[in-house]
């Protein structure tokens, strides 16, 4: 099951209680993607961006809460992204192949003190 959250943020629900960002073509502005999403009253910790989930996007900033629990970016997530400050959560391992591909306009990557 697929939900948006705030920011224009579509996110996959998955059935051990986690989640996903997922392709977002509307997203814009400046977005923080939160810890979990809440569905009802189960809470879906968000643990990685897909491949393609903000690809064409207008973004000013991406930032993450201090116990974020993102692990990773997928391919091409950021792809032709217009994207200007890129936060880099504490438990970030892995960037996929071409996670930034041509996002030309970034100038400001903050890397977690805890990563």
């Amino acid at each position: 099951m697929n939900i948006e959250i705030q920011g224009r943020i579509n996110v996959k629900l998955n059935d051990d209680k986690t989640s996903t960002v997922v392709k977002s073509p509307n997203a814009t502005g400046n977005l923080l993607i939160p810890r979990f999403v809440l569905q009802g009253k189960t809470k879906y910790i968000i643990k990685s961006l897909s491949s393609d989930s903000f690809e064409d996007c207008q973004i000013e900033s991406l930032t993450f809460p201090d116990d974020s629990e993102v692990t990773s970016f997928g391919s091409w997530c950021f792809c032709r992204a217009t994207i200007k400050k890129l936060q880099i959560p504490s438990k970030l391992q892995e960037l996929s192949s071409n996670w930034c591909l041509n996002a030309k306009e970034i100038t400001e990557i903050e890397v977690s003190p805890k990563n």
